[in-house]
């Protein structure tokens, strides 16, 4: 037989044991009642928003939380769908009266997080050669980066954001905040800021890239 036959057999059968395991939730319910109950003020005081966006693996839950002069958090819990219930896979909050917070101007703040994973595996290799109705969607690389913050303007009617994937995301800024997160991306290569009528009040182009991904940029020039 020959080699590169024998490779597909081997890459074929490590699929299908990989495809067997489930992965068990962190949590059931509410993904927004998760995160609430967690960074909720003490006796209901201050003020908070917990707003819940989609993304192509599940849900992004972003929040603002001020429950006194010294506490004023923002930032965002990132939960995959699995079939019992939701894994919380990335979150991050920062006192936005410290420099861990980007305040980039008077029409938004917004920050970069995301998960770098571009190790490939030698059966990932080998998805070239696989007949496309055999693949796996576990083959895939595991990763994904997003762009999160609030919306400081009235002026502001949406933002949007386009990754190296091609994809671009709107997010019309539902109870002040914003999350646009791309499933495989690891740069932003434009972020726009919109007013009325989709005026551009503020346009940025090639932002951060991943952390750890260490290569030359894929946005088109």
């Amino acid at each position: 037989m020959p080699a590169i036959s024998l490779l597909v057999l081997f890459a074929l059968s490590t699929l299908g044991c990989a495809s067997s395991r489930v992965e068990s939730a962190d949590f059931q319910g509410d993904p927004q009642a998760v995160v609430s109950s967690e960074y909720a003020c003490p006796n209901g005081e201050g003020a908070s928003v917990f707003e819940t966006r989609p993304w192509e693996r599940g849900v992004v839950v972003v929040y603002e939380v001020r429950c006194d002069d010294s506490e004023h958090l923002s930032g965002h819990s990132v939960f995959r769908q699995v079939r019992d219930g939701w894994k919380l896979i990335d979150r991050k909050a920062s006192n936005i009266s410290t420099e861990e917070f980007s305040t980039t101007g008077t029409l938004v703040d917004y920050y970069f997080s995301g998960i770098d994973d571009f190790s490939v595996s030698f059966v990932d290799q080998l998805q070239e050669f696989i007949p496309h109705s055999l693949r796996r969607e576990r083959i895939r690389p595991k990763h994904y980066y997003g762009v999160y913050g609030r919306i400081l303007s009235p002026e502001v009617a949406a933002v949007e954001a386009t990754f190296n994937t091609g994809e671009t995301l709107r997010d019309e800024g539902n109870g002040g905040m914003f999350a646009l997160t791309s499933f495989r991306a690891a740069e932003i290569c434009e972020f726009r800021v919109l007013g009325a009528n989709d005026q551009v009040l503020q346009h940025e182009n090639s932002l951060i890239q991943l952390i750890g991904a260490e290569r030359q940029s894929s946005c088109s020039r």
